[in-house]
């Protein structure tokens, strides 16, 4: 086999892996939000969904939040997407005092989390795809290797 072939598959197999580490990066930080959320925000207070507009032909919905406000959380609406809520719905806001930027409705923390998860499975399958390729490069070479005859050049 030629050189530029397998130079073009080693190519192949460092990039897989430089995004296979990606991907594990981006499933660290995902977990790096839900943990954030899920530790500081130990705050609570009430709010009730008092209008949602529909994008996109009705797949996306956009909720607008009446919150109770108190010393810490002082916004009076907030926005989100919805997903299983409707109008009147009461909902919980869990938000950090020291930080009220940062908050959650009822457990949509969790969803931090199962795309963490998902992320990870989608790296560790991309690292086995890279060993699988370098693998097999690696047998192609050999082969190649053993078919080609040594060329020896006398002058």
């Amino acid at each position: 086999m030629k050189k530029s072939n397998f130079k073009a598959k080693k190519i192949c197999v460092i990039m897989t892996f430089i995004l296979s580490v990606l991907i594990f990066l981006a499933g660290l930080w995902q977990l790096g939000i839900y943990k954030k959320l899920k530790n500081n925000c130990t705050c609570t207070t009430t709010g009730v969904i008092v209008n949602e507009a529909h994008y996109t032909g009705g797949k996306s919905i956009q909720e607008y939040i009446e919150v109770k406000t108190d010393q810490y959380f002082n916004k009076g609406t907030i926005y989100a997407s919805n997903r299983e809520d409707k109008k009147g719905d009461k909902v919980i806001i869990h938000y950090d005092k020291d930080d009220p930027d940062s908050y959650y409705i009822n457990d949509r923390v969790d969803e931090y989390k199962d795309a963490a998860v998902f992320i990870f499975v989608i790296s560790i399958f991309m690292f086995m795809l890279t060993v699988f390729l370098a693998v097999v490069i690696r047998k192609q070479m050999k082969k190649s290797q053993e078919k080609t005859p040594e060329l020896f050049f006398y002058e």
